[in-house]
């Protein structure tokens, strides 16, 4: 079932995410929807959900949501400032307010969010506060959210995360195949996250940044118009082709989305998708968009 292949996304509650795609921003109106939303997915047995200390609003909108069911649910820990002195007793305070004002005792997993500070000195003082979290019982595994296969490396030298989250999608190929089949062989979790490119890979009409993409974005809509398949379909199958990948990450707004998805037809998921894959980080990195 693809229920349990579903973690549900947090980073829309953000009210600048995917801003440029999204019709409705009725603030009150969005916060019913995801309610409904999470409501409707725990109902189909959809418990994980991603989340993150710097994500605006999160913990605040969990705490409603989640009350009274057992999820399991996964926090990203920002950028630490580099003159913290004890990374622990950062790492601990930052992570038991989030505990309280979610309201839980515990988190599933913990991850990095950035992996600035593998360039520190004191790089291992920090990966040692994270397994100290571990050990103390605040969660049941550790880990890394990345970008590169460049990252992955820096941190392999140094220790070996329980789970990876990854962007993975169509035009996106920064990890091949091969090296994440390597990945899992090592017994990593793997979680694939941005499979629509932050709506990008859903949208027809794409503001004037993607000018220098909209030939290769143009021919992804025309080949799943030709194959009958609707881009949303045609994004998620191509993901969850992949028997690798554990689990993928889906930043959805309403239950009719999670319905959609719910409603696929998995039996066309042997369809070999041509190669869309681009290199250019300013179009696979969101961070790099100027809109």
């Amino acid at each position: 079932m693809i229920s349990k292949k579903i973690t549900l996304g947090t980073a829309q509650f953000d009210n600048n995410y995917a801003k440029i795609f999204r019709a409705n921003e009725n603030k009150a109106q969005n916060y019913q929807n995801l309610k409904k939303l999470f409501n409707y997915a725990y109902k189909k047995k959809i418990v994980y959900i991603d989340t993150a200390l710097s994500y605006t609003n999160s913990s605040s909108y969990l705490s409603n949501f989640i009350s009274n069911k057992k999820y399991r649910i996964i926090t990203k820990i920002p950028k630490i400032p580099r003159k913290t002195r004890n990374y622990q007793d950062w790492l601990e305070k930052k992570i038991l307010q989030s505990l309280k004002t979610i309201g839980i005792k515990k988190f599933w997993a913990i991850l990095f969010h950035s992996s600035d500070f593998l360039k520190l000195n004191k790089k291992n003082d920090i990966i040692n506060a994270l397994q100290r979290l571990k050990r103390k019982k605040y969660c049941n595994k550790i880990g890394i959210s990345v970008y590169k296969k460049k990252e992955i490396e820096s941190h392999l030298k140094n220790w070996k995360p329980d789970i990876i989250e990854f962007p993975y999608n169509i035009l996106d190929r920064r990890l091949s195949d091969k090296y994440l089949i390597k990945l899992k062989k090592k017994k990593v979790l793997l979680f694939a996250r941005s499979i629509f490119l932050k709506g990008l890979l859903l949208s027809k009409n794409q503001p004037n940044y993607f000018k220098k993409w909209r030939r290769k974005l143009a021919t992804w809509l025309q080949y799943c118009d030709k194959n009958n398949l609707s881009v949303l379909e045609g994004s998620i199958i191509y993901v969850l082709q992949k028997p690798f990948i554990d689990k993928i990450i889906l930043g959805l707004e309403n239950k009719k989305q999670l319905d959609q998805i719910l409603n696929i037809n998995f039996k066309r998921s042997n369809i070999k998708f041509p190669n869309f894959n681009i290199k250019d980080q300013k179009i696979l990195n969101p961070t790099f968009w100027r809109i």
